[in-house]
C-alpha cells in the first residue's frame, strides 16, 4: 500500500476547543523539532522538550493559547482490489471491485501532544503562528527545590528508583486520572543488566543542595541527572507519554538514498576519561592514558553535586563508566547531518537510531552514527533532517594524575 494523501487535525484532548481541520491549517506548514542531544556534543541525559509549529487560518489566538493540543496526521492508502471485468472463470471473492472503483484505507499517526505555548498573528491578520512544546517545556519551568531539599534531608541515602519515584507521585504527578495536569509516565528504563545505578543509592546532603541551589531546582533538571547516572536519555513519545531511551548495543539501520549529506572529515574519539563534579566542585575521575584523552565532563550533575560520600559516588560513576559503556567504542559516531523525504526512509530510522549511511564517496564510502536530532517538515510530503554534531575530541579534566584507573 502507498500511501496517497495526508492531511493534519489538532485535536483538543481536554475537550476545550473543536478539531482544527485542514481547511484552518497552512498548506505544508508544520515543523516538528526532536531532539535527545542538541548542545553540540554528547551529553547523556536528553529530557530536550520538543518544539512544533504550525500556521494557522481563521482560528482566534486566544482560543487556543495555553491549551493541550495533539497532532494526528490522517494518512489515505489505497487499497488493492483485483479488477472486475469479463472472463469466463469468475469466482465469487471480496477482494473482486468493479472497474473504476477505489478504495482508501485510512490510519492515524500521532506526531504531537503538548501545550501551546504562543499563538501570535502574521501581518496577514488571518494567519496565526502557533508554538507548542511537550511536557518537558513545562518540567523545565516547575521548581521542585524545596521537594529535592526535604528529600535529602529524610531520604538522602535513597536508591535513584526512590527518588524518581517520589519525584513523579508527589511533584510531576503521572496518572491523568488523578492529575488532569499530571503528565503520563512509562516506567521503562532501558538500562542494560550492567548498569544498575537505578537501584544504587546516593548521598545527597540537604545542606549542600540548599547552599549551591538557593531554592532554584527545576524538575527537568532532576530527570536529566538520574539518566545521565543511567546512561540514558529522557524524552517524551508523541503520545505524550514520558520514557527513556538508550543508544548502547542497538544494532544499526542502513540508509542509501537521501536528497542531501554532508558529514565531518573525523569519528569522534572513544573517550578515555570520565569526570564527575561531586560535593559541589570536586571531582570523581576514571580514566585511561592515550594519545587524545578525550573527556567526557559532566558538572552540572545535580544528584552528584549534593552527594558527600566517597565510596557511594564513586560506585555511580564507575558503573556508568564501565558497565554503561561511557569508556568504550560504543559512543564514537561521526557527526553528520541529512536530508530526506519519507518514502525513501528505511522503516525504523527515529530519534536515537544507529545509522549505516552510504556516501556514493570512494574514499570514506559509509557514515556511521547516530540521529541524535529529529526535524519533521510539511503535511503532504513530509521532509527529514536527521543529524548528529560533536567535536573530534571532548575537551574536559587534563591532570592525569587524579585519574582513577577505568
Amino acid at each position: 500500500m502507498a500511501i496517497i494523501y495526508r492531511e493534519l487535525e489538532i485535536r483538543f484532548p481536554n475537550g476545550d476547543y473543536q478539531t482544527i481541520t485542514g481547511s484552518n491549517i497552512l498548506s505544508e506548514s508544520m515543523t516538528l523539532t526532536r531532539s535527545i542531544c542538541d548542545d553540540g556534543n554528547l551529553k547523556l541525559g536528553g529530557c530536550i522538550a520538543t518544539q512544533f509549529e504550525l500556521q494557522l487560518i481563521g482560528i482566534q489566538p486566544d482560543k487556543v493559547q495555553g491549551k493541550k493540543i495533539q497532532a494526528v496526521l490522517l494518512e489515505y492508502s489505497d487499497q488493492h482490489y483485483e479488477v472486475l471485468y469479463p472472463r469466463d472463470n469468475l469466482i465469487p471473492s471480496d477482494s473482486l471491485i468493479p472497474d473504476g472503483h477505489y478504495s482508501y484505507n485510512c490510519t492515524e499517526r500521532i506526531m504531537f501532544t503538548g501545550y501551546v505555548d504562543k499563538a501570535a498573528r502574521q501581518k496577514n491578520r488571518q494567519i496565526v503562528n502557533i508554538t507548542a512544546y511537550d511536557d518537558l517545556y513545562r518540567l523545565g519551568c516547575q521548581n521542585v527545590a524545596i521537594w529535592f531539599s526535604q528529600f535529602a534531608q529524610y531520604s538522602g541515602n535513597a536508591y535513584i528508583m526512590t527518588l524518581l519515584e517520589s519525584l513523579f507521585t508527589s511533584q510531576i504527578g503521572y496518572d491523568e486520572q488523578v492529575n488532569p495536569n499530571g503528565m503520563q509516565w512509562v516506567l521503562r528504563w532501558q538500562v542494560s543488566a550492567e548498569n544498575d545505578n537505578y537501584t544504587r543509592p546516593l548521598s545527597l546532603s540537604k545542606n549542600l543542595a540548599e547552599t549551591l541551589y538557593k531554592g532554584d531546582i527545576l524538575a527537568v533538571d532532576i530527570l536529566k541527572a538520574a539518566n545521565e547516572l543511567m546512561g540514558l536519555f529522557g524524552y517524551i513519545t508523541p503520545e505524550g507519554k514520558y520514557t527513556t531511551m538508550s543508544v548502547v548495543d542497538k544494532l544499526p539501520v542502513t540508509i542509501t538514498r537521501w536528497i542531501d549529506l554532508e558529514f565531518e572529515e573525523y569519528t569522534t574519539e572513544q573517550i578515555d576519561i570520565v569526570s564527575f563534579d561531586y560535593y559541589d566542585s570536586r571531582k570523581m575521575i576514571f580514566g585511561r592514558s592515550s594519545s587524545t584523552n578525550s573527556c567526557y565532563y559532566s558538572d552540572d550533575n545535580i544528584l552528584t553535586r549534593c552527594s558527600t560520600n566517597y565510596d557511594t559516588v564513586k560506585n555511580l560513576i564507575r558503573n556508568v563508566t564501565n558497565a554503561g559503556k561511557l569508556s568504550g567504542n560504543e559512543y564514537k559516531y561521526r557527526p553528520f547531518k541529512l536530508t530526506t523525504i519519507d518514502k525513501i526512509l528505511p522503516s525504523g530510522v527515529g530519534l536515537g537510531s544507529r545509522v549505516h549511511i552510504a556516501t556514493g564517496e570512494n574514499d570514506m564510502p559509509w557514515v556511521d552514527s547516530f540521529v541524535f536530532q529529529e526535524k519533521i517538515t510539511g503535511i503532504q510530503s513530509l521532509k527529514y533532517e536527521l543529524s548528529a554534531e560533536g567535536d573530534r575530541i571532548l575537551s574536559g579534566y587534563d591532570n592525569l594524575s587524579e585519574v582513577q584507573k577505568i
